[in-house]
C-alpha cells in the first residue's frame, strides 16, 4: 500500500537473504534473533525504515534452510554465546518456524556440522554456541529427504543418543565424520538406505558406545571409507 510518501511498499517482506544487515549486536545470538523478528518487516523504501510486525496467526511457518539452519539451531538449543554471556531467544523463533520437531525441513539440502560443536573445524560454519553437545530437542521426524551432506553433523555430540533410524538418508552422498565422537550414539542404523553414499571417511571415529549392525548398508557407490 502507498506511504505517506507515496511509494508503494510491501505489507510483509522476507529477508532471508540479506539478514546480515541485521546483526548490529556482535554476536551471533544478537543476529539469530534478528533474523528471526525480521522474517517479516513493514518497510519504508525512502527512508529506509524497518518497522517489526507481528506475524500474522494464519500465515504458515518459515522453512528452514541452508542458509539460516545453523542460526536456528544456535537459538533452539545454547545456553550461552562464544562470550560466555547467558541468552536464550527461542520464544522468539519458535513462532516463526515451530518447534524443532515440527520444523519444515524438505528442502534442507546441508547438515554439515549442523549439530557439532566442531561445526568451524569441520565445515567452516561459525557457531555461537559453546559446550553444543548435540541436539536437546526431538530431531527423530526431521524430514531430510533431501539433504545431501551429512559430513559432521554430530561430530563431537557426545550426549546425542536419539533414534533417527527413520531418516530417510536415500539422498544423502556424504557422511564423513558423521558420528566421530559422539560418545553416547548407539541407535540402530540398519534401516538406513545408503545406496547414494560416496563418502564415509572416520563416520563412525571414537563413536564409543556404537555397536549396531550395519552389514546391510549398500555401500557399492564408497570411494572413501578410512578411519
Amino acid at each position: 500500500e502507498p506511504t505517506s510518501h507515496g511509494i508503494v511498499q510491501p505489507k510483509w517482506f522476507s529477508v532471508l537473504a540479506t539478514y546480515d544487515v541485521f546483526r548490529p549486536f556482535g554476536t551471533a545470538k544478537h543476529a539469530t534473533n534478528d533474523l528471526a523478528r525480521a522474517q517479516y518487516l513493514s518497510i519504508e523504501p525512502a527512508l529506509g525504515v524497518i518497522e517489526p510486525l507481528e506475524r500474522p496467526d494464519a500465515a504458515p511457518l518459515l522453512p528452514v534452510t541452508n542458509q539460516n539452519i545453523h542460526d536456528l539451531i544456535d537459538s533452539y538449543m545454547c545456553d550461552k554465546n562464544k562470550e560466555g554471556n547467558s541468552y536464550s531467544y527461542s520464544d522468539d523463533v519458535v513462532p516463526l518456524y515451530g518447534e524443532m520437531s515440527a520444523w519444515d525441513t524438505s528442502a534442507l539440502q546441508d547438515l554439515c556440522g549442523a549439530f557439532s560443536p566442531n561445526r568451524f573445524s569441520r565445515c567452516g560454519i561459525p557457531t555461537g554456541c559453546t559446550g553444543l553437545t548435540g541436539p536437546g530437542k526431538d530431531i527423530t521426524g526431521l524430514n531430510v529427504s533431501s539433504v545431501t551432506t551429512m559430513a559432521a553433523c554430530f561430530d563431537g555430540a557426545s550426549t546425542f543418543n536419539q533414534n533417527i533410524s527413520s531418516w530417510d538418508v536415500s539422498s544423502v552422498v556424504d557422511i564423513s565424520d558423521l558420528f566421530r565422537g559422539a560418545t553416547a550414539f548407539n541407535q540402530s542404523l540398519s534401516s538406513w538406505q545408503t545406496s547414494s553414499v560416496t563418502t564415509m571417511a572416520r563416520a563412525f571415529l571414537s563413536a564409543q558406545s556404537f555397536n549396531g549392525d550395519i552389514s546391510s548398508w549398500d555401500t557399492s557407490k564408497v570411494l572413501y571409507m578410512g578411519g
